[in-house]
């Protein structure tokens, strides 16, 4: 059942519906439209003007925010930027540019995490918080996702650091085991496929320690920490 025709320009012009894909030639619509009704004894002026002035003029004059890089930019400093600032005028943290960045390694980050919208039991981060008896693992329920990406930088940190020492290189020149966010734009995915089921223990650790001592808030997990 059609509820409203606008199959033909007269039929917008009856009912005043306006096509969004004339709002950059508005005027060749506008036009048309006003003398449609003039012709039958209605002035639309000022309804004409009021809806450009409040509608059209913001559309068309509306500004994309345009962030500019060159070559000579890294990675580093390209995530901190879009980690900053974005379309949306919301931050993005680190988790959400490592699944972008993963993506063109077939390597899908976020679902590996959170799981398929339909089941998130399945995803790591749902194998973390629930106990194999379906128990919920308090002191972690609100473990955040780049938490889990500081967890997995740790192993990758120390077997560089394992190498440096082993190649010979001065103890006073190693870099420390970190779990650092300045790290995140340096880890490889196929590092993150490798370490994330040694973080997944690393986490679950913790949380069976505190639950020993009656520590079982995820509240109470952060102060603690």
């Amino acid at each position: 059942m059609v509820k409203l025709d606008l199959t033909t320009k007269e039929k917008e012009f009856e009912s005043s519906m306006f096509p969004l894909n004339r709002v950059f030639k508005c005027h060749a619509w506008l036009y048309p439209w006003a003398r449609y009704w003039r012709n039958r004894g209605e002035d639309v002026h000022n309804l004409q003007d009021e809806f450009h002035q409040s509608i059209l003029t913001l559309i068309e004059r509306y500004e994309v925010p345009l962030i500019r890089l060159d070559k000579a930019n890294g990675r580093e400093a390209i995530c901190l930027t879009f980690e900053k600032v974005n379309v949306g005028n919301k931050k993005l943290d680190a988790f959400e540019l490592l699944t972008a960045i993963y993506a063109a390694d077939n390597f899908d980050l976020r679902c590996d995490w959170f799981g398929p919208p339909d089941k998130p039991d399945y995803g790591r981060r749902g194998r973390v918080v629930r106990q194999p008896n379906g128990n919920i693992r308090d002191a972690l329920f609100s473990v955040a996702s780049t938490e889990f990406l500081q967890a997995c930088t740790l192993p990758y940190t120390r077997e560089h650091r394992l190498e440096r020492a082993a190649s010979g290189t001065a103890a006073r020149i190693f870099r420390k085991s970190v779990a650092s966010a300045m790290r995140y734009w340096h880890f490889p995915s196929q590092h993150t496929r490798r370490t994330r089921t040694q973080s997944s223990p690393g986490l679950c650790g913790p949380a069976h320690f505190l639950t020993s001592k009656e520590l079982f808030g995820a509240r109470i997990f952060r102060i603690h920490r």
